[in-house]
């Protein structure tokens, strides 16, 4: 395959979903921007983009979600081990892409206000090398989701519960690319209500 002609039906999402909320008071997850609930607007981005395998990794109220993300046609995962962080969701994310897959996309559900735009540039750099790690930056500030080549897998299934993902990206100097985008939303989250009214308004932007 030529890398400049790289499909988004090559590439996998992978989209932790299995927290509790337990900061936001109330189950974020479900919360809705303009007419669909945060996890169906993150799906939606990457259908939106092209990129047909995604993975949702449930655990906490995995019976509400699963009938959404059954719905769009993503993939639901449960994860067992979600009380013990994010890592092991994404873990388990990571260790069920396609074998035909040559990376992924990583983006917690909370982070949702992410232009279509930016997840086309990102594959866009990837496309150069099917071995670089693409960070994106904005006003030199990385943020999510990073696009990840699939030949680490190995690497961040068999990290173990101590170990801090981020890390082990950034430890890839010679594979690593910070690529710099147009959109402050790859930096913001979900915590509070604050952060829902704010996200809510900047959504209507996108």
């Amino acid at each position: 395959m030529n890398p400049s002609m790289l499909p988004a039906m090559s590439l996998s999402a992978v989209i932790p979903a299995a927290g509790l909320s337990s900061r936001m008071h109330q189950y974020k997850l479900l919360l809705r921007l303009g007419e669909r609930p945060m996890i169906e607007v993150v799906i939606r981005l990457f259908q939106g983009c092209g990129i047909r395998d995604v993975i949702v990794v449930t655990g906490h109220n995995q019976d509400l979600l699963t009938p959404i993300v059954q719905k769009t046609g993503a993939r639901s995962v449960f994860n067992p081990d979600f009380k013990t962080g994010m890592l092991s969701s994404i873990q388990k994310g990571a260790g069920h892409i396609s074998s035909k897959s040559l990376g992924f996309f990583l983006l917690p559900v909370d982070i949702p206000v992410i232009r279509p735009v930016t997840i086309q540039t990102l594959i866009a750099a990837f496309g150069k090398s099917f071995e670089k790690i693409i960070i994106p930056e904005f006003n030199h500030t990385p943020g999510h989701p990073p696009l990840i080549p699939a030949q680490l897998i190995p690497k961040i299934t068999s990290m173990g519960s101590d170990s801090n993902l981020g890390e082990l990206l950034l430890a890839q100097k010679d594979h690593l690319v910070r690529h710099p985008v147009h959109d402050r939303g790859i930096l913001l989250d979900v915590d509070t209500r604050e952060d829902y009214g704010a996200l809510t308004q900047k959504y209507r932007n996108i």
